[in-house]
């Protein structure tokens, strides 16, 4: 069983989208999970993948996501373990199934961040503009200092949702009709570009 119809198995109403840019680093997440009002970064990393640099990418999702997931091979899980920070929540998968190694515990989102990880053309339905022909930089300087981290936080899961729900619902419509995984379908190529 996959790690998406696990997750969707277990998470009636979840929203997923694959390989979904986030952040000032403008790198790119696995999967990036909807439930219930908070997100979601989860990582895979299966038997052939590498665990280099696992541990910065889990430090900048704690900066932006409401949970951290990591599924992990067997062949990885004391690594993976081993470079998780307490509020990183671990799943191991093997032949067998998948197991909860570490449970979920939240992070701390930073405005920034978050602020960063939502397009310029989303954010303007926040913004006063006014007259004056503003960058992206100015767009998001005045988002962080007229709104609370909270306020940001919805507008994130907004921008997301709002993104990600057309692509899953066709991707979930085709899993039902052919019974197989299509990733491409999940993939958001959220890009956040300057306006």
């Amino acid at each position: 069983m996959s790690v998406i119809e696990w997750l969707i198995q277990r998470c009636p109403g979840i929203i997923i989208g694959s390989e979904v840019m986030y952040g000032t680093s403008q790198r790119m997440v696995d999967l990036l999970a909807l439930y219930e009002g908070c997100t979601y970064a989860i990582e895979i990393k299966s038997e052939r993948d590498s665990t280099r640099r696992l541990s910065s990418q889990l430090s900048e999702y704690a900066l932006i996501f409401d949970y951290t997931i990591v599924f992990a091979h067997s062949k990885h899980i004391s690594k993976v373990i081993s470079l998780s920070r307490s509020k990183v929540a671990v799943f191991e998968v093997s032949d067998d199934g998948i197991v909860l190694k570490i449970p979920l515990k939240k992070n701390r989102p930073v405005k920034r961040e978050m602020a960063y990880s939502i397009s310029t053309s989303f954010l303007k339905k926040y913004v006063s503009l006014g007259k004056d022909r503003c960058t992206s930089s100015d767009i998001r300087a005045r988002l962080l200092r007229g709104y609370t981290k909270d306020a940001i936080r919805q507008m994130l899961y907004d921008f997301l949702e709002w993104r990600l729900t057309d692509r899953f619902n066709l991707y979930m419509k085709e899993w039902r009709e052919k019974s197989y995984d299509d990733l491409s379908l999940l993939s958001a190529q959220l890009k956040l570009m300057p306006i």
